[in-house]
This record gives C-alpha cells, sequence and structure tokens, in this order.
C-alpha cells in the first residue's frame, strides 16, 4: 500500500512538475539564457509560453552584413524530444506576402532542418543579393527541401532544395506579361559545396535561362554560369538585358556571373 501510494506521489509531482514548465512565460526564460543563444539570431518582442512562443521581427543573419527579416515566427517545442535530448522545432514563418513552415532540431554547433516548405515574394531575395533592388523584381517563390543541415554561421552542408520562380517580373523593363516562370535546384556535394541548375519552364518565357549554379565550400561565394536568350516577340527592353547578362553570341547571351553572400 505505501509503494502504491509513493508511485501516486511521483507521479502527481511529475504531472505538476511538467504542467509548471508548459506555463513557463517564454520572454523570461530567454531573457535568462540569451547568452547562450548564436548572436546572429535576434528578435524584438517574444509572447507565448516557453514551448509555444512567437517571435516578432525575428531576424537571421546569413553573413557578416546581410539578414534575413521575419515579421512573426511560429514554434512549437517537441516535449517529447526533450525527453529524449534533441531540440526539435516545429516553425511557421509568417514573412511579408509569404509563409513557411518546417521541422528543425537545433544544437550547439549547428542545425538540422529535416523538412522545409512554403511561399515567398522574389522581393525577399533582395535581402541577399541588394543588387536585384534597382530592378524592381516581383513574382513569387514556391519552395520546398529536405535533409539540410549546417552550422550557424554557412549556408547548408547537407541536403536537398528545389524552387519554382513564377510569374517573375522586373519593373524597370516595364514587359506586358512576365518574364517566365523558373525552376532552381540545389544539391550539396562532397566538401560542403552547393551545386545546381536554373531552367526556364514557361514555354511563352519573353527571357529564357539557363546553367549551373553553385557555391563555395565556405559559402561566401555564388556563381551562375550559362546563357540567356529572348522570346521572338520580346520587346526592346528585354532584348537590352542581354548585353547586361554577358557578351552576345549567334543570339544568346554568355553568363559568368559571381556575387558574395
Amino acid at each position: 500500500m505505501m509503494q502504491y501510494r509513493r508511485r501516486l506521489l511521483y507521479a502527481g509531482l511529475a504531472i505538476f512538475l511538467i504542467s509548471f514548465l508548459i506555463q513557463l512565460p517564454a520572454d523570461r526564460v530567454l531573457h535568462r539564457y540569451r547568452d547562450e543563444i548564436p548572436v546572429n539570431i535576434q528578435w524584438q518582442q517574444v509572447t507565448g509560453t516557453v514551448f509555444h512562443p512567437v517571435f516578432y521581427n525575428f531576424s537571421f543573419r546569413v553573413s557578416d552584413t546581410r539578414s534575413l527579416l521575419i515579421e512573426s515566427l511560429d514554434v512549437r517545442v517537441s516535449i517529447l524530444s526533450l525527453l529524449l535530448g534533441r531540440l526539435k522545432l516545429q516553425f511557421e514563418l509568417v514573412p511579408d506576402e509569404g509563409e513557411v513552415s518546417g521541422v528543425v532540431i537545433l544544437n550547439r554547433d549547428g542545425w538540422q532542418l529535416s523538412q522545409i516548405e512554403g511561399t515567398l515574394p522574389v522581393q525577399i531575395l533582395s535581402m541577399l543579393l541588394p543588387e536585384l533592388n534597382m530592378f524592381g523584381p516581383s513574382g513569387r517563390i514556391v519552395f520546398d527541401g529536405n535533409a539540410l543541415a549546417g552550422n550557424y554561421r554557412r549556408l547548408p552542408a547537407t541536403g536537398r532544395f528545389e524552387a519554382n520562380i513564377e510569374g517573375l517580373q522586373l519593373d524597370q523593363l516595364k514587359t506586358h506579361r512576365p518574364l517566365g516562370n523558373y525552376s532552381i535546384q540545389l544539391q550539396t556535394v562532397d566538401g560542403g559545396a552547393v551545386q545546381g541548375k536554373i531552367e526556364t519552364v514557361s514555354a511563352d518565357a519573353l527571357l529564357s535561362v539557363q546553367g549551373d549554379l553553385s557555391m563555395d565550400p565556405a559559402g561566401s561565394t555564388l556563381r551562375f554560369t550559362g546563357q540567356a536568350w529572348v522570346a521572338a516577340d520580346a520587346p526592346d527592353s528585354v532584348q537590352g538585358l542581354l548585353s547586361l547578362l554577358g557578351p552576345i553570341e549567334q543570339g544568346r547571351a554568355r553568363i559568368q556571373w559571381q556575387a558574395g553572400l
């Protein structure tokens, strides 16, 4: 009888402790352990509980000079994974005019993104490549990826990522229809380098692009080698874009482009 009561007592204490932890305010806990969080992760406000926090104006620095800014980030922490010694998070991002969801596992040295999918405006690419701002890009990116992993200061070292850019337009060109739809496929290779392809997937594209994309193992340089050509009914503004992409040979621009990340 005493053993039965002791078990009930332990069970009651465990339930009380779990209930107490579930209700802990996220802002108090994160403030206490702020020094343990990587410096390239920032936010202005957090609400909710420690197992279901919501961050506002959340930013992730992808390089020394560039960051991704998210209006809100809704996170659900797996209690079962914590009991097994892992920090597993199910998240939903709400950037401007888009949504992203996925599952990530975090540790001190890096992260593992087992799955991710979502839709984002093309304009978000300007956060990574500010040079795009001068063209006034618009459209949307539909993407998904899996088995992505890396450390907090580099691009993914493993995994696969695919994206479709739909209805791409550049305001500066003032075209009567979108330039086209494009597919991007990326895959990590030996040594942590990232390689992939960009292809045009719309038959009526005003501007067609095809080529190979790569990032060096350090994740600091983005390179694209390929070609571009325009449709017969493309306006002069699009025709003129070819000469900006590279030297023209037999009506096609030969592209050799590189930028730092």
